[in-house]
């Protein structure tokens, strides 16, 4: 058993995957596997990844999907071969720092947790802009809903965190397959079933500002995809019986995600479509129509709740109230 299997979904990445392989390759921790998983490129990527596992037999590992499945395909395939008692996820167009599997290794076998975190880089045109998720090192589980709630709410990005393999593979939490967005339903699960995650304050991962990145292309209906997630990502807490032990945590995380859709769904259209905030309105009336009395209702802020009662009041006139809001 490796330490540290680092899963990288690839497709068409020429122009980035060097740089994210030889990260990883540098690490300062030893006992590690990089699973490369390349779903039907067109480009060279399958080329590059061949010659990487040439020079590096021993460190790296490919497998070449039969057909495209999209990253969470490909994630799922790697989880399902790896050897690494910790997993970590990195994106062919990322890179990380030399010592990320290590700190984070160490940090979460010192502390016998399910996850071990850190703070990122949001990387272009040459910058790192340090972003910093406000959680710390927790307790969670059923007797800790509390913390439960406020890490999901400050959690971030799921690339920036070590997780045990055994909590993803003892609970099947996998990745939403052949859609958008399947990062959210990931990262939200393995709160739920997670005892105790840990975090450092230094950031080791350089999440690259792709502007040709598929999410944030202007006037694409893939981003209606969020929607689906959101209600998916509920719908599947409850068949788990996990809304039994976490009913204000999956509620308040309901609402969070759905305002959380709202500002990409003004501001990455030209023509907003108006149809989607009353969608919107209708999926909290049905499932969480008492959210104002969440008991984390208050950690939005004033501006989230603004735009959100915005949504629930006035649907129509989201478009273009909402873009003033979102320019303050």
């Amino acid at each position: 058993m490796k330490a540290v299997s680092i899963i990288i979904p690839v497709y068409n990445a020429e122009k980035y995957l060097a740089k994210c392989v030889n990260s990883c390759i540098g690490q300062t921790l030893p006992d590690i596997e990089i699973i490369l998983v390349d779903d039907c490129s067109t480009d060279s990527s399958k080329e590059i990844i061949i010659d990487f596992q040439n020079q590096y037999p021993d460190k790296i590992r490919s497998l070449f999907l039969p057909v495209n499945s999209r990253q969470g395909a490909a994630r799922n395939r790697g989880i399902e071969i790896s050897t690494g008692q910790f997993l970590a996820f990195v994106d062919a167009d990322d890179w990380i720092e030399p010592n990320m599997c290590e700190k984070l290794y160490q940090l979460a076998v010192e502390n016998n947790a399910d996850m071990a975190g850190a703070n990122l880089f949001y990387s272009h045109d040459g910058k790192d802009d340090f972003a910093e998720y406000k959680y710390s090192s927790m307790e969670l589980g059923a007797q800790n809903n509390r913390n439960v709630g406020e890490y999901s709410y400050f959690c971030g990005l799921f690339w920036s965190r070590i997780y045990r393999r055994d909590l993803i593979i003892e609970n099947n939490i996998y990745f939403l397959e052949g859609v958008s967005y399947e990062d959210s339903f990931f990262n939200f699960l393995t709160a739920l079933y997670a005892n105790r995650i840990v975090k450092c304050e230094d950031a080791f991962y350089h999440y690259y500002y792709n502007p040709d990145s598929t999410t944030k292309k202007r006037n694409d209906i893939k981003q209606y995809a969020r929607l689906n997630v959101i209600d998916m990502t509920f719908e599947e807490c409850k068949k788990r019986g996990l809304y039994d032990i976490f009913p204000h945590e999956i509620d308040f995380k309901y609402v969070y995600m759905l305002e959380g859709a709202i500002r990409p769904l003004i501001q990455n259209f030209d023509h907003p479509d108006t149809e989607k905030f009353k969608e919107i309105q209708k999926m909290i009336k049905k499932k969480v129509p008492n959210y104002r009395a969440n008991p984390y209702y208050n950690l939005l802020s004033k501006k989230k709740k603004a735009i959100l009662e915005l949504v629930m009041r006035y649907p129509s006139f989201v478009p273009f109230i909402g873009k003033v809001i979102f320019l303050k």
